[in-house]
């Protein structure tokens, strides 16, 4: 019986050694890299360089973040494209098919904005009642200024 838990004791502890080694040299490693690089490279960069290179540095880096941004949005912008010009092609060949249609939908949408006007036109011209005899009653006079006080003008100006 001790001999198995022994066994099974040391191949825990040999798998978990393993996996402490995998993880140093497959996450941690790589992260350290990483922070160290993005430490030292502008170190490097802010005193081997003079501002005028420095700026050309940043711009040709800035470019070659640039460069694979354009040519993802490239497919896009083709697509686009793409879909435009058949749209294009579908409303040129729409009217001769449906040039009625077109009519029909036209004037009914004229006749639509009419009555909308005719509508809408006595609830904005109560609306608008409402609101000047609103404005009206809220109204507080102004006081005039009291000459016999020594304040200033600007006082009621305010």
């Amino acid at each position: 019986m001790k001999t198995s838990s022994i066994v099974e004791y040391s191949t825990k502890a040999t798998r978990q050694a393993q996996h402490r080694r995998e993880m140093l040299r497959q996450v941690y490693l790589p992260i350290g890299l990483t922070a160290l690089l993005l430490v030292v490279v502008p170190v490097v960069l802010l005193l081997t360089f003079s501002p005028y290179q420095l700026g050309t540095v940043s711009s040709f880096m800035s470019l070659l973040m640039l460069i694979p941004a354009a040519v993802l949005c490239i497919i896009p912008y083709v697509a686009l494209a793409a879909l435009v010009m058949a749209l294009w092609k579908l409303n040129v060949w729409l009217p001769d098919r449906f040039a009625l249609l077109q009519n029909v939908i036209r004037g009914a949408n004229s006749a639509e904005q009419v009555a909308i006007r005719i509508i809408v036109r006595p609830i904005i011209w109560l609306n608008s009642q409402f609101a000047a005899l609103e404005s009206l009653l809220r109204r507080k006079p102004k006081a005039l200024p009291n000459p016999s006080t020594k304040r200033g003008i600007d006082e009621y100006t305010r």
